[in-house]
């Protein structure tokens, strides 16, 4: 009688401090080794341990595949996508900045290795990578499902699975195809089955909206108020406050009587006793890329350093293109909101984050458009809606207010040469799109009445 198989998570921490995971288990009285990935692969302690039931449960179905023999490994023919997504992401890094780097590391281990991984280089031909696509357009339709049914999907880190549009899977499909050049190369595929634009969903880009100088005005105001929100104690404290100074309970009492635990009721007491001051720190935001025009990665790596309030310039380090890479002259307004932001904050370090987090790191684009942004976009349509005035446009992101920017440049005739300096745009292309819907929305009153004017003059 054979024996039932068997199988360990195996660690391995490397030169460079990154964890390595992979599965020992025994099989037919043989045994294997199953390599898996690293932390920067996705690869946790507790997805070894889901991977391994996995396998064992494969092995005692009669299914499961023993990997390919370390000699065999050798041979480039005999390379899995995951071993050669490894190296390629290694050959790299001296020649890519890091968020490009981090970006790829997202698009394989999110996307590209849960499909590819296990295959060999070789075996990799059209009908998988159409495979690779449709899966996630599937996956994108159950994600979507989910949010419907009410019971949205979370990832790892405790985030809202959202579901990948067009573009983002042929972002991963481009990826691939050029992971698939290199094996090309090395003659181990004779012609790229990722290349080509039937591997391509049909993704149309985004007309992106940008705000009128009003609108610029009702997103201020709204974010000031999130501002204002934060440090104001809410009902739940100032009845904790209530039941404390007014009636004498202590923090017992309130947990036996009013059912608040006694932790809780001491922060709630503390927030409605405190009187902090007010930093208008999404006020600021919202100011800096309406008023500068920055990527939202890039306000995000500001520090207090690369801020020159008395030359009204603010300089670009690190940018997406070396283009990008530049001086931004700041209007007095601008200025004015960074110098009252910065006398709230007290002493801060030159080299602290210009918006930091509450721990005092960066902070990243991500919740800049979903904490920042999108609450005051909320925000600002309950207020002029109030006020019967229309809501902002649909779909207001950091990259509309980038635009905006942009459009209020060209509005108030400043040359598009010194746009796209502002900007950090090395292609007037993108200048010229945002200049041709400016001109589109000017008052044409002048124009109509001329027009009208030479009707009436062929009638008579």
């Amino acid at each position: 009688m054979a024996r039932p198989p068997r199988g360990a998570v195996v660690e391995y921490e490397r030169h460079d401090g990154l964890i390595t995971y992979s599965l020992r288990v025994t099989a037919g009285g043989e045994r294997h080794r199953v390599r898996l990935g690293t932390q920067e692969d996705g690869w946790t302690r507790a997805r070894a341990n889901r991977e391994l039931e996995d396998v064992l449960a494969r092995i005692r179905a009669g299914v499961w595949t023993p990997p390919v023999k370390a000699e065999d490994q050798q041979r480039p023919e005999a390379q899995t996508f995951h071993e050669f997504a490894t190296a390629y992401l290694a050959s790299r890094k001296g020649d890519l900045r890091e968020s490009t780097l981090g970006d790829y590391r997202w698009r394989l281990s999110c996307h590209l290795l849960p499909f590819f991984a296990e295959h060999l280089v070789a075996e990799i031909d059209v009908k998988l990578v159409d495979a690779y696509r449709a899966h996630k357009v599937a996956e994108r339709e159950h994600v979507k499902d989910m949010i419907k049914a009410g019971t949205p999907l979370i990832d790892a880190r405790g985030c809202r699975v959202r579901p990948l549009g067009n573009e983002s899977i042929n972002k991963t499909l481009g990826l691939l195809a050029t992971m698939l050049d290199v094996a090309v190369d090395h003659e181990i595929l004779s012609a790229n089955p990722a290349r080509g634009r039937r591997r391509r969903l049909k993704a149309v880009r985004p007309r992106r909206p940008f705000l009128e100088a009003d609108e610029v005005q009702s997103l201020l105001q709204a974010a000031e108020l999130l501002d204002h929100d934060r440090v104001r104690p809410t009902e739940r404290a100032l009845w904790v406050k209530h039941l404390r100074d007014e009636r004498g309970l202590t923090y017992i009492d309130i947990e036996n009587d009013y059912n608040i635990p006694r932790g809780s009721a001491w922060y709630l007491y503390q927030r409605a006793t405190r009187n902090r001051p007010v930093v208008l720190l999404r006020r600021t935001m919202i100011a800096v890329l309406v008023g500068s025009g920055l990527r939202v990665s890039e306000m995000c790596g500001l520090t207090w350093r690369d801020v020159n309030l008395d030359k009204r310039r603010l300089e670009v380090k690190d940018a997406k293109t070396p283009t990008g890479v530049r001086e931004v002259e700041l209007s007095p307004w601008v200025v004015d909101e960074l110098r009252g932001y910065r006398a709230a904050l007290g002493e801060v370090g030159v080299d602290a984050p210009v918006f930091p987090t509450a721990a005092g790191h960066h902070r990243d684009r991500n919740s800049v458009c979903e904490k920042i942004v999108k609450r005051a976009v909320v925000r600002a349509d309950e207020l002029r809606v109030a006020a019967g005035r229309a809501a902002l446009p649909a779909s207001i992101t950091p990259h509309a207010l980038r635009c905006t920017y942009i459009s209020l440049l060209l509005e108030s005739g400043h040359p598009l040469p010194y746009v796209m300096a502002q900007v950090g745009h090395a292609d007037e292309s993108t200048t010229l799109q945002i200049y041709a819907r400016v001109m589109k929305r000017r008052p044409r009153e002048a124009q109509h009445a001329a027009f009208d004017a030479l009707i009436a003059g062929g009638a008579s």
